[in-house]
Formats: C-alpha cells, structure tokens, sequence
C-alpha cells in the first residue's frame, strides 16, 4: 500500500532493544538455527488465470519453501508476501524461526502481478482485471491442493502481514477446510476511502511546534508553482525530474515528510523547516532521497504500463489498481490543523482523478463490495481460528480489526505495545513481541490438535 514501505523499512533501523535474558537466549537459538539453515527450494507453479471462468490460460506464479525443520505429514506454514516482489528472504527469519519451533515446512508464495509472477507482458487497465482479493483467495486455495499432492500433507496454517494479513484472515474464513488457522498481522481488513488518521500519526510524530512550519512551507510552494516558471523552479530546487503534474507534485512533499519523519529525521526536518522554510524543506529531500527515492512512487510513475518498471519492491501500478478498485486507503489530508502534515489538495477528488488518469475509472471504488463480503464476515461469531496482532505505534490501526470492535473469543486479538506495522514478522525484537510470537506458536499447537 501506498507508503508502507516506509514502516517496513524503519523497522530494519531500529535499535537492538534489551531483553530478559531467557528471550535473549531464545533468540540466539533460533538466529544459530538459521545460520546453518534452512535449505531454501525456489519453484513455480502453473496458476490459472481466471478461477471463476472456463479460461484456461496459465501464468507462472513463483514460490519458495524448506523442509528443513519437518518431514513426511508435518504442518505447512503458508507465508503470503503480499504487494511486493518476494523471494528466499521471506522463508529466512521469523518464518523459519516458526517452523523450527513447531516442527514445520515453510512455504512463501509470491502475489499474482508482483514480482515475476506475470500473467502479461505490459500492466494496461485490461490486463489488470485479474488482479482482485477475489483471485489472489483462489490462487491460495489452488495452490494448496496441488502442493498436497507433492507430499506437503500435513495441516496448513496461512500468515500475513498488512494486506496479506486480511488475505490470510480471508482465507481461514472462507476455506477453513484448507486452512485450520491464521496469523493476520496488522491486516489492513477494514476498507477505508478517506485514511486521514496517517496524517494525524504523522502530525504527532512532528509535534505541535513543528506543524505550523510545515504547512507554513506547504502554502508558500503551492504559491510558488502557480505559475509554469515558478513551477519549473521549484522542481529544480529540490532535484525532481520525472514529475510534471504540480498535484502529483504536492503530494511528493507529503512523502517527503512522511519519510522524514519516519526515517528517523524528525529534528533534522523540524530545524530546516524552521531556519530556512522552502529550502531546508528540499535539503531534507536530499537526505531522504539517499535511503529512498520517493519520486518512484508517484502516480504519474504509476502511468506507465511496462512491465519492467513494477516487477521489484516499486510495484505502484499495481497497488494503485487495488486501491482504485476495491480498499482505497487513501492517505489524505487531515482536517485538523493540529493534525495536518500534508496539502489540503490531496483529498478524496485527488484520489478520484487518479483513478481516472491511470485506470479511466469515473471515480475510486466506493469499496462496498470488500466492506460487505470481505470485512463484516470477519466479526461474525462463528468466524474462528484467526489470531489478529496489531501495534500501539501502527498508523494503519483504522484499517485493523481492534478488540473493542468484536468480542469473539474464537478469534483472538492481541494489541503489542510500543510495535510498529507488523513488526510481529519480523525476527528478534522488543520482550513485547516476542510474546506476541510465542502466543502465535501457542495457538497453532492448539490448532494442529
């Protein structure tokens, strides 16, 4: 999703955390289990198209798996990487670490349209029409049964982080035949068309004395670009090429705070912004340009349909699709002044030409159909076997299912404080999150039962 990356990528900066010394063995014991393995198999599998037609049309979907830690009708951990290129890291750490202590194989499954799992040459509006919840469910469904057939025999438990996480909740709801238990960490479950609490974690991150300065600086470059020179020069002062629409523009300054602010840059930024207004605003640019070139993520990146611009961890196209057509989770301005990081033009009708300009939509999705079909069977009481982690420091919280939303005790939910975007997949971390680990591993025994 739209700037998750930036959680993801903030979580491989943080600092080592103390712990008791019986986690701190523990995790040595599984870091010197990964260390002289797993053996790690990469395959592909023939997948289909289209599930809920009589296309029989194939493309190759990749996948990677160890059978390091089990053997003959041991359980299978099912790693969904979700929107993304995935690859032999995503079977390493915290999934061979789970598979080590229930004695279990560990299969990750690339996503259809990301990374080299390609159906087409080229990402044109007709080609992505298969690119739904719907057949990303199939897909896994289909999987499964086939991998069966090659010996992987035992009970399967799905797991996913963010987006996969409502896959994988999704996949034990529908298919709890296939599947007797899921991980669904900080699952983005829950559509959201106007996501104006990211602005509101940002805003807080910043603080009350930075926030002024930041829209101080905001009004004077959307003042300064009204016109094509002064446009032209603002693009100069802070080194953009490969943006021309001064509304894709403005919402690369969004990022840039985001980044900042994320990356661990939040003196360094609030300092600029106080000392040299537009122009500290572009030497941070610089500095977070060096971690991440955030002008690859925007929509106008997005406009293009070759295939070899979206095959790696910039795969916009793709997930712009997915929010135009079915979550939007739109990352938009606040309308708290207290709490508002980013223009007011980045809204509702910006995200709405989006989807015009990339995909010739009318409009973004009004996401009904994932709310109604996918979302509020989840909190149905018969629903079971699903354990929803999420984290105190995790701004996609509104997109989560939280304990004061549903009481079903079959599906168990554990807030992890002080834990950032499904920092829970992640090998090593706070006492916090080791438990939340060991509370999965828990209920997957009982599961497996």
């Amino acid at each position: 999703m739209k700037f998750l990356f930036l959680a993801l990528t903030f979580l491989t900066t943080l600092p080592a955390f103390s712990a008791p010394i019986e986690l701190i063995f523990a995790e040595r014991k599984q870091a010197l289990n990964i260390l002289v393995g797993p053996v790690i198999k990469a395959g592909t599998f023939s997948q289909r198209l289209d599930h809920f037609s009589s296309d029989t049309r194939v493309f190759k979907q990749r996948y990677w798996s160890t059978d390091t830690y089990a053997s003959g009708s041991a359980p299978v951990l099912l790693y969904i990487c979700g929107e993304s290129a995935c690859g032999q890291g995503a079977v390493m750490g915290m999934l061979s670490a789970h598979a080590a202590n229930l004695k279990a194989r560990a299969i990750a499954v690339e996503h259809r349209y990301y990374g080299q799992s390609q159906p087409f040459g080229n990402l044109s509006t007709e080609n992505l029409k298969y690119l739904s919840t719907d057949q990303a469910i199939a897909d896994l469904i289909y999987f499964k049964t086939a991998m069966q057939s090659q010996g992987y025999n035992g009970k399967w438990i799905v797991m996913g982080g963010s987006y996969a996480g409502a896959l994988a909740a999704n996949l034990r709801k529908q298919a709890p035949e296939h599947f007797v238990g899921a991980l669904a960490s900080s699952a983005a479950v829950r559509p959201l068309k106007d996501l104006t609490e990211y602005d509101h974690y940002l805003a807080r991150i910043a603080g009350p004395d930075c926030v002024p300065d930041i829209q101080k600086v905001l009004i004077q470059v959307e003042a300064n670009i009204v016109t094509d020179e002064g446009f032209a020069q603002t693009l100069k002062k802070f080194s953009v090429t490969n943006i021309s629409r001064r509304e894709d523009f403005i919402y690369l300054l969004a990022d840039i705070a985001s980044g900042a602010l994320q990356f661990g840059m939040r003196d360094k930024f609030c300092q600029n912004l106080r000392e040299r207004g537009v122009d500290g605003y572009a030497a941070v640019k610089t500095e977070v340009d060096k971690i991440q070139d955030l002008s690859l993520y925007s929509a106008e990146a997005a406009e293009k349909t070759e295939l070899s611009r979206f095959t790696g961890s910039v795969a916009m196209r793709q997930w712009f699709y997915q929010s135009c057509t079915e979550y939007g989770f739109w990352q938009n301005a606040s309308t708290d002044n207290n709490l508002r990081v980013r223009s007011t033009q980045i809204n509702p009708e910006y995200h709405d030409r989006l989807c015009q300009r990339l995909f010739q939509m009318s409009a973004a999705s009004e996401i009904d159909h994932i709310f109604n079909t996918r979302y509020l069977p989840l909190l149905d009481s018969s629903t079971s076997k699903i354990f929803y982690t999420n984290g105190t420091n995790d701004p996609w919280r509104p997109t989560q299912l939280i304990p004061n939303l549903t009481t079903n005790p079959q599906t168990p939910m554990l807030t992890i404080e002080g834990a950032s975007h499904c920092e829970d997949l992640y090998r090593g971390g706070t006492p916090q999150v080791m438990a939340a680990k060991a509370q999965f591993q828990d209920l997957v025994r009982e599961w497996l039962k």
